[in-house]
């Protein structure tokens, strides 16, 4: 097992059963929970017995070397204490996390397959969310948006975010109904579009400019800055939607990947990934899935590019 000591001011902290927990307590850095298997070569992880949420104290100073601010339209530091949790749900063969903001605040992008939805609920009540203030669709394929059927069907969701892609299966039809039905504020999505629900956390969507050729291609990409702490969440965008970005210049170092495409062959592109620079990448992903995800060419970049993997398989 090759794990590090959390030696930040703000650690991360990182647990597993049906999701991946990653706790980040103000100007948050990374640092791996004793007891969980990871590595750069895309290992499987091991679980506990248990969801475990764990934030620290901050000690007197910092004990490691500070990254470079990452976006955040201001500079003022966070307090201390102040804590944003991304929890990345279990959803087998597809996509779900959860964005849960220093001021309590609930963003989820995506609910996994629509046979899951029920357990999607769950999961949510289970973390405590009775209430959604963003959901984000990064696309319409089943296994990122079958399961917020039941999710929006369920809680009170104050808005939606999707592009809006003209998807004709009966999932999408079935999800676009339920959005309605909720009275959520249907929002089509597009570059420069921001979540503002939190004064200390930026939230802006850096892609798409326009719909792509399909709906992989028209994925929403979403960037979240929190002090000196970022994400990047990319849906299943590829090469040439990676191609894109890089050239708009829109892409910057980050903490955490939410790799694209559940690391398929064609998506995280060495220049991608050079550009993102991350020190965490998450690759959601069912065992033994029919589509052989996540690609050994993909696992060998993000080796290559010295980020450390973990894997909801």
């Amino acid at each position: 097992m090759r794990s590090r000591k959390p030696v930040s001011l703000r650690p991360l902290t990182i647990a597993f059963l049906l999701a991946l927990t990653l706790v980040v307590s103000a100007c948050g850095q990374t640092g791996s929970t004793p007891g969980v298997k990871s590595g750069s070569t895309g290992e499987p992880t091991v679980a506990p017995e248990s969801i475990v949420q764990e934030t620290s104290q901050a000690p007197s100073q910092d004990t490691r070397k500070p990254r470079e601010p990452t976006g955040l339209a201001s500079d003022r530091r966070p307090a201390a204490g102040d804590v944003l949790s991304v929890t990345f749900l279990d959803v087998g063969q597809g996509s779900s996390a959860l964005i849960q903001l220093p001021n309590r605040g609930n963003v989820l992008i995506d609910g996994g397959p629509r046979e899951g939805g029920p357990e999607r609920v769950a999961d949510l009540q289970r973390l405590g969310v009775d209430r959604l203030d963003a959901v984000v669709i990064s696309h319409a394929d089943e296994d990122h948006a079958g399961g917020l059927i039941d999710v929006i069907s369920s809680e009170p969701v104050s808005a939606v975010y999707d592009s809006g892609y003209p998807h004709t299966t009966r999932t999408y039809s079935d999800l676009l109904d339920a959005v309605e039905s909720s009275g959520a504020r249907y929002v089509e999505t597009r570059t420069g579009e921001i979540i503002s629900l939190d004064p200390e956390v930026s939230m802006e969507f850096i892609y798409p400019d326009e719909l792509g050729e399909g709906t992989n291609e028209s994925s929403l990409a979403l960037r979240l800055d929190y002090g000196r702490f970022a994400a990047q969440f990319v849906g299943d965008l590829g090469f040439e939607e990676e191609e894109n970005l890089l050239a708009s210049g829109r892409v910057s170092p980050v903490t955490l990947l939410e790799v694209g495409h559940h690391g398929s062959a064609t998506s995280s592109s060495s220049e991608f990934l050079s550009a993102l620079s991350p020190e965490i990448g998450v690759i959601q992903v069912g065992r033994e899935n029919p589509y052989g995800h996540p690609a050994q060419e993909a696992l060998s970049r993000l080796a290559a590019a010295g980020i450390k993997v973990y894997r909801t398989d």
